[in-house]
């Protein structure tokens, strides 16, 4: 029987680390799991962010393709195209794949999708992690500035003629889902959301703390206008007899308003740690702290993260967006309003003391990331039906 090849194209892949390499790993592990045989291509081990070795135990056996190019430098269109005119048709060539399955931001590397669709008429699947063209410019960061009307109206142009020709686009949630529909009515887009893998919380060792302690893993990234601990700050000032840790890369904005709020004796910034110390880290917090941006298509990964810690989660949200939506069908979540700074210290002073019970198995079969692979592969099974 032909075991179907898939060829995986992402920017970022273990030994990198960070919530963009999670959704791809998770689909090549439980592809192969399923019997199909996925080969990846993405860039060299020199190009990689925050290393996690941690993340190879998932894609043990894998073929793997490391191109020599940066994505994100001031060269990334001679050595992108470059990459893609002598090295992703050789491979196409090589390997004879039935699907491409191509996975972004950066979107730089989805319209090979296309040009190997018209090369060689083979089906491709986009992922859109975030929005492409929908984007929105927060702040007054690098984004802003990088994201010009030029760029989106090309960006535009770009994402048009990818997702035209692809089987489907993937998308994460039902928000981004709408928006997508609403541009291109005639393009098929289907809901994968991104979710948490059982297998990462065996063995996993709660990390012990000597006060009741409120963990946030991953970045706020405030200057793009994203999660802002502002509210939290202010709360936790006035609470004691609790301590804060953050685990991830250290944002000077966020620590210096820690200091505006005086409470940077209750906060420890731990800086980037591997995924498992992460998850132990957050197994050992009484209490996870989860914000929500501004728009409402944000659906933060660290949310499915928190689910498998079963520990109680605060979230501070509104109720504009997908983060409230997973959020209020959940028995471990209590929802706050992220403007309210009364009602946080009140939440966190009530679960501090007791007063609030909480059901902290968070068993949702739907975000289990094998059950979303199935639903990657129900695509893939029909895409090689309409070649």
């Amino acid at each position: 029987m032909h075991k179907k090849k898939i060829l995986m194209i992402a920017t970022y892949f273990p030994p990198s680390g960070g919530v963009g390499v999670f959704r791809v790993t998770k689909f090549v592990k439980y592809l192969k799991l399923s019997g199909y045989e996925p080969v990846v291509v993405t860039i060299d081990n020199k190009y990689c962010i925050n290393k996690d070795d941690s993340l190879l135990k998932d894609i043990d056996g894998i073929k793997i393709y490391r191109l020599d190019f940066e994505i994100v430098n001031s060269s990334v269109e001679k050595s992108f195209k470059k990459a893609l005119d002598k090295e992703i048709y050789g491979i196409v060539e090589n390997e004879k794949p039935d699907v491409l399955f191509l996975t972004g931001g950066p979107f730089k590397i989805l319209p090979i999708g296309r040009k190997v669709y018209d090369k060689y008429k083979i089906p491709y699947i986009i992922d859109l992690r975030d929005p492409w063209s929908l984007q929105k410019n927060n702040g007054t960061n690098a984004i802003t500035i990088f994201k010009t009307k030029i760029y989106r109206f090309m960006e535009s142009i770009s994402e048009k003629k990818t997702l035209k020709k692809a089987f489907c686009t993937c998308v994460v949630n039902d928000t981004m889902k709408m928006e997508y529909e609403k541009k291109y009515p005639n393009y098929r887009f289907v809901v994968i959301s991104n979710g948490y893998d059982e297998d990462d919380f065996i063995n996993i060792k709660p990390m012990k703390f000597n006060k009741f302690t409120i963990l946030y893993t991953g970045k706020f990234n405030v200057s793009a206008g994203f999660r802002n601990p502002d509210t939290f700050f202010q709360a936790l000032s006035y609470i004691d007899d609790v301590d804060f840790v953050h685990v991830g890369n250290i944002e000077q904005n966020v620590v210096d308003m820690a200091h505006h709020y005086n409470c940077s004796n209750k906060c420890t910034f731990v800086g980037f740690k591997t995924y498992d110390k992460v998850l132990s880290y957050a197994k050992g917090a009484d209490l996870l702290l989860l914000i929500s941006g501004n728009e409402p298509s944000e659906q933060t990964g660290k949310i499915f993260d928190y689910m498998g810690c079963n520990v109680p989660i605060i979230a501070l949200t509104n109720k504009n967006n997908e983060i409230y939506k997973i959020c209020k069908d959940l028995d471990n979540v209590l929802v706050i309003d992220k403007n309210d700074v009364e009602a946080i210290i009140s939440a966190i002073k009530m679960i501090r003391d007791g007063k609030l019970n909480f059901t902290n198995k968070c068993n949702n079969i739907i975000y289990s990331r094998r059950y979303l692979c199935d639903k990657l592969i129900k695509l893939i099974e029909e895409s090689d039906k309409n070649v």
